[in-house]
């Protein structure tokens, strides 16, 4: 009984740090969103400020060419998906340890 108890104290911590780690993970996303939203937003606004590549000197130095803007939002695409993998991996677990300790049926 003693080893059962030691076992299943053991793993309630456990389940713990999970439910925290996801909160954490979720407080990080919604940072990377914004992050996201705000780049975002800044490379549309320099997309849209940008001379038209007819008139004469019209490259501008800072305004980002089309295939920046593309392997940007690739990027962030790409970013995006990792983290959701990671964080589906992480309720799995989490999710397993509940059902594992009885908190679910």
């Amino acid at each position: 009984v003693a080893i059962a108890e030691r076992f299943a104290a053991k793993h309630r911590e456990r389940a713990s740090v999970l439910e925290r780690r996801v909160a954490v993970q979720a407080d990080e996303l919604a940072l990377a969103e914004r992050e996201t939203a705000e780049m975002t937003a800044q490379l549309r606004e320099a997309q849209q400020g940008r001379v038209p590549t007819s008139a004469p000197g019209a490259s501008s130095p800072a305004a980002p060419s089309p295939r920046t803007a593309a392997d940007l939002e690739s990027e962030i695409l790409s970013a995006r998906a990792d983290r959701a993998l990671h964080e589906a991996a992480v309720d799995a677990q989490l999710a397993h340890l509940k059902k594992k300790l009885g908190k679910q049926p």
